[in-house]
């Protein structure tokens, strides 16, 4: 009977010490598994959600001065960029349980990046013909005079 016990006792520990074990499914494992189900809607909204903060992130900080800003921005273009695959929440991951091409989204985002970068600097190294031109505007009596 104290054989049991002790086994008993034994499987216990077990148990509880696997409830401490880091989690070692690999994405394509967990992929594997919900590929044919589907994804459930919390881990949809989940992803979307991820997804969405990452490119309003990167789209919103382009350019940011303080250090929070940047940090995000810097943080978002990382994981975007990224192409580990070995994380079930990375970006390439993400993107296909969604059923988005992530090389698509990288090249988009790749050619607004340009071309904000190039918008602003065409308008900070082009002042604008009202700046610096010495005249002033008023506003007296409902009427703009310059002077």
């Amino acid at each position: 009977m104290e054989s049991h016990r002790i086994n008993a006792d034994h499987s216990v520990g077990e148990k509880i010490a696997s409830l401490f074990q880091p989690d070692t499914l690999i994405s394509a494992e967990y992929f594997d598994t919900v590929r044919g189900k589907g994804l459930s809607e919390p881990e949809t909204k989940l992803m979307r959600a991820i997804l969405k903060d990452a490119i309003t992130s990167f789209q919103e900080y382009l350019g940011a001065r303080d250090r929070k800003r940047k940090s995000l921005f810097r943080e978002a273009e990382r994981w975007i960029w990224d192409r580990d695959r070995d994380s079930v929440f990375s970006f390439d991951n993400v993107c296909e349980a969604l059923g988005f091409e992530p090389n698509y989204i990288r090249k988009e985002l790749r050619q607004w990046k340009e071309k904000t970068l190039a918008v602003e600097v065409k308008s900070t190294s082009h002042p604008s013909p009202l700046r610096g031109k010495g005249r002033k505007h008023h506003v007296h009596n409902g009427s703009v005079e310059t002077g």
